[in-house]
Formats: C-alpha cells, structure tokens, sequence
C-alpha cells in the first residue's frame, strides 16, 4: 500500500487504535493519541454545527425532538431522526457534548428524553467553524444570475 493510502486510510480509521496501529505499527501510544487528537480537530461540517448550535440555543431544553424542531425552523430542511442520533453520537464520542438520559414523562410513553450538554470543546469547535465561515464569506453577496452561462455570481462589493 503507497504512503498516501496509509495515510487516508488512517485518518478513516482514527476512531479505531488499534487499527490505526496495525496500519502504521511504527506508530506509538502516544503518537496515536496526538493523531487522534488531530483528527478529531477538524473543522465541523455543516449539520454538525447546526446540531451544537441549536444546543446551545436550547440549553438545558436540548434533546432530540427539541433539537430537530430548531434545526428545521431555522433551516427550513428536513431533520430526520436518524441523521441526528448518528451526528449527536458522533459528536459525542468526538467530546464535543454529553448526553444523559432525563426524567421519564408520560407524553413520551414512560420513556426518558436523551439530553444534551455541549461541552467546552463543543464550544470551541463551533466558534472555530463560525469565524472561518465569517471569514471565508466577508465581502461575498450571493445572487440569482440571470445569464444562462451563470447560476451564482459572486459580488465583492458590500
């Protein structure tokens, strides 16, 4: 396998030590867990930071149904439950919140919410994807074109 696949491969996998390690065994602990660490530092996508963002909007009101109710009346886009547990598992396991089981209540059936906290590291994660969008968008206003060459112009005047 050429370097470069190991690497991609790598960065795949980094949720899996062990497997990191078999696909690079010079690698040690302790560089597996600053690779880890570097990886788990990408920027967020853009439904990862909808979800933090509507956490924090929520606060301690922050669990699932309540969640996709914000995301949806600020996006106006489906949010489906499924894409939303995986985003808020994988964020968990990132450090970027906590979860833990509420109160049962009797609108839900006896069942307990899922609530979430968003950490210190969420936090910072999302003000780092904010001020690079902010940043990456200064200056930038987005048009309907009406030339049939052109869908999007791009204007740097403010």
């Amino acid at each position: 396998m050429p370097a470069n696949q190991k690497w991609i491969a790598c960065i795949i996998l980094s949720h899996e030590l062990c497997v990191i390690s078999l696909i690079l065994p010079e690698i040690t602990l302790d560089s597996i867990n600053d690779l880890k660490h570097i990886v788990i530092h990408n920027m967020l996508g853009e439904f990862e930071y909808c979800v933090i963002a509507a956490c924090q909007q929520l606060g301690e009101a922050a669990y699932g149904a309540a969640i996709a109710a914000r995301i949806e009346q600020t996006t106006g886009r489906n949010c489906s439950a499924g894409a939303l547990y995986l985003t808020l598992d994988r964020l968990e396991s990132k450090g970027l919140i906590r979860t833990h089981l509420g109160e049962p209540t009797q609108e839900r059936g006896g069942r307990a919410k899922r609530m979430v906290i968003v950490t210190a590291e969420g936090i910072k994660s999302a003000a780092e994807f904010y001020k690079a969008i902010t940043k990456i968008s200064k200056g930038i206003r987005w048009e309907v074109s009406t030339h049939a060459n052109c869908n999007l112009v791009a204007d740097q005047a403010i």
